[in-house]
């Protein structure tokens, strides 16, 4: 259930989550909020600074990633550069909160090796969904990537929803 590079929980063991946790949000009444997020031109970190130095990007975002998330919260890879993070009990303003918290502490991070450090940006997409909402997870996380690229198209290192 865990992705070898980044420590991060893997796709299957996001999907689990991510239906336990809207099956709470139906039977409390409360909210989960996905947030999908790319970083923002990476194949050029890989191509001009090599897979090993990408390899410690992905790594050190991981580390962002789950520092701004609480415990209660799931931080997952879903492959390459695209990762997810489940925020259960979390409305429209906690996820919005969250979403730009971790895009600042993204953009203010010298990523890389010390010596040769990578500037690094994320675009990030928010889906939400209330415990009455006719919303499945598979359709939350599809959201929550239109919402992704949508960041991408108005121009990166931004959130939307």
């Amino acid at each position: 259930g865990t992705d070898p590079l980044t420590g991060c929980v893997n796709r299957r063991a996001l999907e689990n989550r991510l239906r336990t946790d809207w099956r709470i949000a139906k039977r409390r009444g409360s909210h989960v909020a996905v947030v999908a997020i790319d970083l923002d031109n990476f194949k050029t970190v890989n191509d001009s600074r090599g897979h090993p130095v990408g390899d410690i990007v992905l790594q050190q975002l991981a580390g962002i990633m789950k520092a701004t998330a609480r415990d209660t919260d799931t931080v997952a890879r879903l492959g390459g550069d695209e990762f997810v993070v489940v925020l259960p009990d979390t409305g429209r303003e906690g996820a919005m909160t969250f979403a730009e918290r971790l895009r600042h502490r993204v953009e203010e991070f010298a990523f890389g090796p010390d010596s040769a450090p990578v500037e690094a940006t994320v675009s990030v997409g928010v889906a939400l969904a209330g415990g009455t909402d006719p919303i499945s997870p598979d359709v939350l996380l599809h959201e929550a990537d239109r919402s992704l690229y949508k960041a991408k198209a108005g121009g990166r290192n931004r959130v939307y929803s």
